[in-house]
């Protein structure tokens, strides 16, 4: 009898666990990626803050990026550095998006702006950076859900 309570027991707690993983790969498709790529010298002694949907993502310095995963939907990353400047983006499950960030000149103070930009640039983009090290604060892999 013993041998048959543990029997079910195990085949309940495998059940779970597939459940769960299931669970886990259904949510990743419904998810987009979206690369925040902070290409160039400029401003280089002041990080960036980024923001997705409001909450803090972590914040960028010259040749570094954000990978954040998200669920389909509309977002607003915001960047902050001397000013705040928002995008709105609506993402599609599955696929992949590419933002470049950049500090502009001001006439008295330097701001940052952010632009979408092709796939492929993107991607040679990502080449020529790196990503941001946990060590350091800095590598940010954040799923969100509305």
């Amino acid at each position: 009898m013993k041998k048959l309570t543990l029997a079910i027991t195990l085949i309940f707690s495998l059940a779970s666990l597939l459940a769960i993983a299931n669970n886990k790969e259904d949510k990743k498709s419904e998810e987009a990626t979206i690369y925040l790529i902070r290409y160039g010298i400029g401003g280089a002694g002041m990080p960036t803050t980024i923001d997705l949907n409001k909450e803090y993502m972590g914040s960028t310095v010259p040749y570094s990026y954000l990978k954040m995963n998200v669920v389909a939907g509309k977002h607003q990353i915001s960047a902050n550095y001397r000013n705040r400047y928002t995008v709105e983006m609506i993402v599609e499950a599955g696929k992949t998006y590419y933002l470049r960030q950049y500090i502009t000149p001001g006439f008295v103070v330097p701001g940052t702006k952010i632009e979408k930009i092709s796939q492929e640039e993107g991607m040679d983009l990502l080449d020529k950076n790196k990503p941001l090290s946990e060590k350091k604060n800095r590598e940010k892999v954040v799923s969100i859900d509305n």
